[in-house]
């Protein structure tokens, strides 16, 4: 409430202190988390040719405002998945644009710093990692490419994916992947391109993350996303292997790992006192319980700043009516 002076002067408020990392993860845990109480949502998400819209990364387009998605889609003609974009103009409704591989999946884009936009996704076979860069919005919608770069398994002899992409220009990217340790289970790493070679890290401390939370299986997709100065990660991590019934996301930021033993670099060691990491707890509007591949992104909708988060939601574990693709947004409450 505002009080004003009988003298006509106006009571001013003193400065606001900044929200603690604390304070600013429990309100993106509430956007993440709160599905019925989302701006918008859609269940089992499909573009307009009525394909899946499966592990959708969402984007707002530099130069048109409108927004696009990448994604796979499963082909019963050619039996394999393809990696396609489509855009939307209200993130709930998308038109098919192009088709940007084949036997692929698993795909995510990042606008260019330098201009233009980068896809990486996995690809068959040979599971592995496979980068594309479009040196413009109407090249990306022609499918036209003008760097390449397939990355050949390091890690892992069997199976290297699901990537994500911390930053991306068209002379280097850094991007997060999982691999498969001793083709057993998915382990985390992060690797750099400059779209000749690359390089690759095992990434123990998002490992620790969850296997500290008594996470024995998988450990999958990741997502970064800063909000409000801070950098959270959003981790899918399975209780069994091989049980898609547990898969559920874990949250890590730079408090949270900082319960973790200082100076770690190599293996996993002993569990420190805390888990380093956060369970991220999603209602859905019929109770579905496992959820792989999110996806954030910050974006502006109706002039208002929103968060629009993707949730694969898998047969196990999913309620009949909301089992596939889940978009929803929600607007972000101002300070």
């Amino acid at each position: 409430m505002l009080l004003v002076a009988a003298c006509g002067s106006t009571a001013t408020s003193g400065p606001v202190d900044s929200p603690t990392i604390s304070e600013v993860r429990d309100e993106l845990l509430g956007y993440v988390g709160d599905i019925p109480g989302a701006t918008g949502y859609r269940y089992a998400v499909t573009d307009d040719l009525g394909h899946e819209m499966d592990t959708a990364k969402i984007i707002q387009v530099a130069e048109t405002g409108e927004f696009a998605a990448v994604y796979h889609w499963w082909s019963e003609d050619t039996s394999s998945f393809s990696v396609s974009l489509a855009t939307s103009t209200n993130l709930l409704d998308w038109t098919w644009r192009a088709t940007l591989a084949e036997q692929s999946s698993m795909p995510y884009i990042q606008q260019a710093s330098d201009s233009g936009y980068v896809v990486a996704w996995e690809q068959e076979p040979d599971n592995h990692l496979s980068f594309a860069y479009y040196a413009t919005w109407d090249d990306m919608l022609h499918g036209s490419t003008t760097r390449t770069f397939e990355a050949q398994q390091q890690l892992s002899d069997c199976a290297e994916g699901t990537p994500n992409i911390y930053s991306a220009s068209s002379i280097e990217v850094d991007f997060g992947f999982h691999y498969y340790a001793d083709c057993l289970t998915d382990r985390q790493a992060r690797g750099t391109t400059d779209w000749v070679t690359w390089e690759a890290t095992p990434q123990f401390h998002l490992d620790r993350a969850a296997l500290f939370q008594g996470y024995r299986g998988s450990i999958g997709d990741r997502e970064t996303i800063v909000f409000r100065g801070n950098e959270f990660t959003f981790l899918e991590s399975q209780f069994t292997q091989d049980d898609w019934r547990t898969f559920r996301f874990l949250i890590y930021d730079e408090e949270l790992g900082a319960r973790d033993q200082p100076g770690l670099t190599k293996g996993y060691g002993e569990a420190p006192p805390e888990p380093p990491s956060a369970y991220v707890f999603m209602s859905t509007h019929k109770d579905s319980y496992s959820f792989t591949n999110l996806t954030a992104t910050e974006v502006t909708i109706d002039g208002q700043r929103a968060i629009v988060f993707g949730v694969f939601i898998p047969m196990e574990g999913g309620r009949p009516e909301e089992i596939g693709q889940l978009i929803y947004y929600r607007i972000i409450e101002q300070p």
